[in-house]
C-alpha cells in the first residue's frame, strides 16, 4: 500500500476510518499505535478525542486532529484537506 497519511494514537481511544460503503478501521488504538491510511479519496475519520490522534502526512507531522477531549466526526483524510486544515482553511 502506498499510504501518504499515518494516524498515531497518543492515548487509548476508538478510531474509525470509513470510506464510501466500507469501514477500513473501527478499533481501539493504544498510545504509540499507528494506522496507515489507504491512499484513497473520500476517507473520513471519527474519534472521541481529537487531541489524542496525530496526523502524519508524507512523513511529517501535521499536528493533532483537534483539541483535547473534543469529539470529531467525518473529518476528511484527503491529503489536501489535511494541509488546508493545518493552514487554518476550512
Amino acid at each position: 500500500m502506498n499510504s501518504r497519511i499515518t494516524l498515531r494514537a497518543h492515548r487509548t481511544l476508538l478510531v474509525t476510518v470509513e470510506g464510501p460503503g466500507k469501514v477500513f478501521l473501527a478499533r481501539h488504538l493504544n498510545p504509540g499505535d499507528s494506522y496507515l491510511v489507504p491512499n484513497l479519496t473520500g476517507l473520513k475519520l471519527t474519534v472521541p478525542d481529537a487531541g489524542a490522534v496525530e496526523v502524519i502526512l508524507d512523513g511529517g507531522s501535521m499536528g493533532f486532529v483537534g483539541r483535547d477531549g473534543v469529539s470529531v466526526e467525518n473529518i476528511s483524510l484527503n491529503p489536501q484537506d489535511v494541509v488546508d486544515r493545518t493552514r487554518g482553511n476550512p
